[in-house]
């Protein structure tokens, strides 16, 4: 049934229901009276009183009902637009809504739960003890579990009829005791061979799958899937038989899923998918053969991929599920990890590597298939359909640059996926546009794997390569991209659109996000193209640095400054990159709602210059200074020290951008307070980080704890001055908490390591600021008070 024919039916039924709405009120008023009136008269008349408040209750839950029908056209019920989580209520035996019922949740279900576990602990612990102290034979141990195990299974069968929650726990728990015996009686003592512990342990399998189609619980089939995958890694005898192992999970899988489908269990089905994949990619990272056994990998990868590809097809065709965004997600993992496993399968071929290209045309042609299937399908989901053809679109578009390797399979989607979008943009064709964001994504993706790359032991030069290159290229079809995107003119194909019906809301949702992705790409590549050639640049130098030295010992010494340099040279670029975006926003772009991203991109980044920056300089500074016999090796000279007020200009070019942006779009007084704030903290940053330079330079390394405290007192000082001067309250105020900080780091971290002489002199000096800045207050008093209104604006 159509959604149209469904919305039709339900406005014909709300039709009616209005017509015998006002019929219902009046028969509720006149209940009411009623009932009022029998209110005052004696005991006797109770039973007709109460007789007329169930009417009452039931007329009014009727008028109830009419309310939710005529809301259901435009959203459904939390019953139906949540199946999966309300059959793990009804699994789990607790209604969440209802109050009353956490009393029956804990008498009836929480407890018995817990009361099996601690059952299941309880004979663990008890059999670790006679195990530690040899009181019975490890036989009759194995004996006494299998016989309380039985009696559990006994008991809950018998209990079925009156308590099936309670049964089934009781069952569940002697499932697991009975897959633990098996395996402990096969592992520890080998009272058992592996053959009739594999059987026993597909019986107590098939027990539990029978069990639960007649407890009809989902938690019983669950236990079993558990043991099902778990037995061949709990009996393996490490012989590496894939085959074995391989054809198990596929007989497994098949039953499982058949299950899941009759029983509509979609919990088991993702559990199964889950181990599946799971226990297949660690078999494939385990095997020590892949080359002699690729051909066993690659039948099976297919098997299990189409298994869980026909299961959900059944689904949504046989039992006509609707389409979610959960499905979106199950089809990409299932034919990504099955892609992504074949390839790393073929590659490890000579003769296979050579036909990747074509194992990546059959995955769009599995797809078509289904594409086709599902359209040929008159009342299939158009959703599934859709989604089915982008796959076929992306395995197509795919194909060709997987014969090539590198940097051109980036090359190639960056330059289809701009001319896609331009198409698709200009020509106002949709399903261009919505392929072109696929692509878009696929290129970021290939080029992160490009930049992971490394030149280092390569002949390869920084800025004259293929990655630079392509990188380049990118982010030149990136930048189309995103000036295109946001040009008025062109009428975008997933435009927001007044919400009619539930179709419409995918596309809201893709454009309010794709919107902000692009251009952050479109940043994040042409930021990572020059910073990844600089980073290249000094690798090699630091690399070609080396020299091999012969002292008593033959070695290889590098020169480590050049590592200093090079992240030095990142820093540099990234204050210059987020500078010249600020100020092109500033004076030419004036995009308000970027300013946001500029101001958090300047912070960071001056963070990083101010802490990691200065630290670099520090440590060239140590370099400089430090006499060692490696030194000898490499010149050490006044680019050392000079490095660090080249950090200090860049600095000043960052800040001397960031208040461009607060003058252009935050010209009021509260907002440049907080610029003011932070420009005084990068200058006693600053200063602070001089003072220990030039202390160290000089040779006092072990005065820094004075110097700084006086220094910020100092500081404190002045900003109180000129807060009293130019009536900034917010500076006074600032100056006083860096008056608190600095007293709390005299008291608690500089006192202690000084001499009585030192003691004296910094709490001297402290105190005389102190009493200086006291005395400031008290002069000037009336020009603080009068400045507390602020009327005088901040330039």
């Amino acid at each position: 049934m159509s959604i149209q024919t469904k919305i039709e039916q339900l406005q014909k039924k709300i039709d009616y229901l209005n017509s015998k709405q006002a019929d219902f009120q009046n028969y509720i008023v006149k209940l009411q009276k009623e009932l009022d009136v029998l209110k005052v008269e004696t005991n006797t008349k109770t039973t007709k009183v109460l007789d007329l408040v169930k009417s009452t209750a039931r007329s009014k839950e009727f008028s109830k009902s009419l309310v939710k029908n005529k809301t259901f056209v435009q959203k459904e019920t939390k019953e139906e637009s949540s199946p999966f989580l309300n059959k793990i209520k009804k699994e789990i035996g607790f209604d969440w809504n209802v109050k009353s019922d956490i009393e029956n949740f804990i008498g009836t279900n929480l407890i018995s739960k817990i009361g099996i576990l601690i059952l299941i602990f309880g004979v663990m612990v008890g059999a670790k003890y006679t195990i530690d102290n040899e009181l019975i034979s490890p036989l009759t141990r194995i004996v006494i579990g299998y016989v309380i195990s039985f009696v559990l299974l006994a008991f809950s069968t018998k209990l079925k009829a009156k308590y099936e929650n309670f049964s089934a726990v009781l069952f569940s728990g002697s499932l697991v005791m009975l897959y633990f015996l098996s395996f402990i009686s096969y592992d520890f003592y080998g009272f058992i061979g592996q053959e009739i512990a594999f059987a026993l342990m597909l019986v107590f399998t098939a027990f539990s799958v029978l069990a639960s189609i007649q407890y009809n619980k989902q938690l019983i089939a669950l236990i079993g899937l558990v043991g099902s995958y778990a037995i061949p890694f709990l009996l393996s005898n490490n012989s590496g038989n894939l085959l074995f192992l391989f054809s198990y999970l596929a007989i497994i899988n098949i039953g499982i899923l058949i299950l899941s489908f009759k029983k509509d269990w979609k919990l088991l089905y993702c559990s199964a998918f889950v181990f599946t994949w799971l226990i297949f990619t660690v078999a494939y990272i385990d095997s020590h053969y892949l080359e002699e056994k690729f051909l066993t990998f690659l039948v099976f990868l297919t098997l299990y991929f189409l298994i869980f590809y026909i299961t959900f097809l059944a689904y949504k065709l046989v039992k006509k599920e609707k389409f979610v965004k959960m499905d979106i997600v199950f089809i990409m993992l299932n034919s990504f990890i099955y892609y992504s496993l074949g390839m790393a399968i073929l590659d490890s071929n000579d003769i296979a590597q050579n036909n990747l290209g074509l194992f990546t045309v059959l995955n769009a042609v599995v797809h078509f298939v289904v594409a086709k299937i599902i359209f040929n399908q008159n009342d299939s989901d158009k959703k599934l359909f859709y989604l089915a053809s982008i796959m076929v679109l992306i395995f197509i578009t795919m194909a060709i640059p997987v014969q090539l390797n590198g940097s051109w399979i980036t090359l190639f989607w960056a330059l289809e996926a701009g001319l896609l979008f331009w198409i698709g943009r200009t020509k106002n064709i949709s399903i261009y546009e919505k392929v072109s964001y696929v692509l878009i994504f696929l290129a970021s993706f290939s080029l992160l794997i490009d930049w992971g790359s490394s030149y280092y032991y390569s002949e390869i030069q920084p800025f004259f390569n293929t990655t630079f290159l392509t990188s380049i290229i990118t982010a030149i079809s990136f930048g189309i991209i995103t000036k295109i995107f946001y040009d008025k003119k062109y009428k975008t194909a997933i435009e927001p659109v007044e919400v009619k019906n539930i179709l419409y809301s995918g596309a809201n949702f893709l454009y309010t996000n794709v919107k902000y992705i692009i251009p952050v790409l479109f940043i994040i590549v042409l930021f990572g193209t020059f910073a990844k050639e600089i980073i290249e640049y000094f690798d090699i130098s630091y690399y070609n640095s080396k020299i091999k030295a012969v002292d008593e010992y033959s070695y290889t010494v590098y020169h480590y400054d050049i590592q200093s340099f090079g992240a030095l040279a990142v820093i540099f670029y990234s204050i210059l990159f987020v500078s010249v975006a600020s100020l092109l926003n500033t004076f030419y772009l004036k995009i308000k709602k970027i300013v946001p991203i500029n101001l958090i991109a300047n912070l960071l980044v001056l963070f990083i210059a101010l802490s990691a920056g200065l630290m670099l300089c520090s440590e060239l500074r140590e370099s400089y200074l430090t006499v060692l016999e490696e030194n000898d090796f490499y010149n050490k000279g006044i680019r050392h020290l000079a490095i660090r007020y080249i950090n200090y200009a860049f600095v000043s070019l960052l800040v001397f951008s960031t208040y461009k942006l607060f003058k252009k779009f935050f010209d009021n007084k509260q907002m440049m307070q907080f610029f003011w704030l932070g420009f005084h903290v990068v200058i006693l940053w600053v200063l602070s980080s001089e003072l220990l330079h030039w202390m160290d330079l000089n040779g006092f390394k072990n005065a820094y704890k004075i110097s700084l405290t006086i220094l910020w007192a100092s500081y404190s000082l002045m900003a109180i001055a000129l807060g009293i001067w130019k009536r900034h309250k917010y500076l006074r105020l600032g100056a006083i908490g860096l008056f608190g900080i600095t007293l709390v780091k005299l008291f608690l971290y500089d006192i202690d390591d000084l001499t009585t002489i030192h003691k004296v002199i910094v709490l001297i000096s402290v105190g005389v600021l102190l009493l200086i800045a006291s005395f400031l207050y008290n002069k000037y008093t009336g020009v603080i008070q009068e400045g507390n209104t602020d009327e005088n604006s901040i330039k």
